[in-house]
């Protein structure tokens, strides 16, 4: 069974900034990948995993998952990775 796909609203709002437009078309593209496991998948901690496209700037996604559910927590590129992962464990906290 492949889990659904939800997202926070930190995730819409950095989505929404994108404004390459051959990154975004990956980065909407990405949330089915990341459901059936396809991709740059990597775990950072217990429950946050990291999904990576190499497209423009080395965009990411910080996501969480269980058997039914995937939550993309947020976006962000390579030079904020460090600030990203702080942002998706604060939200993965509140979750």
């Amino acid at each position: 069974m492949i889990p659904k796909v939800r997202t926070t609203p930190e995730y819409r709002k950095g989505v929404n900034k994108i404004k390459d437009v051959l990154a975004a078309k990956a980065i909407k593209g990405a949330p089915p990948r990341i459901a059936v496991g396809l991709g740059s998948n990597e775990k950072i901690s217990i429950k946050l995993y990291e999904y990576k496209i190499h497209i423009g700037c080395g965009y990411r996604i910080y996501y969480t998952k269980n058997a039914n559910v995937i939550t993309l927590l947020c976006i962000g590129n390579k030079s904020s990775q460090d600030a990203d992962i702080s942002l998706a464990k604060k939200i993965l906290l509140s979750l």
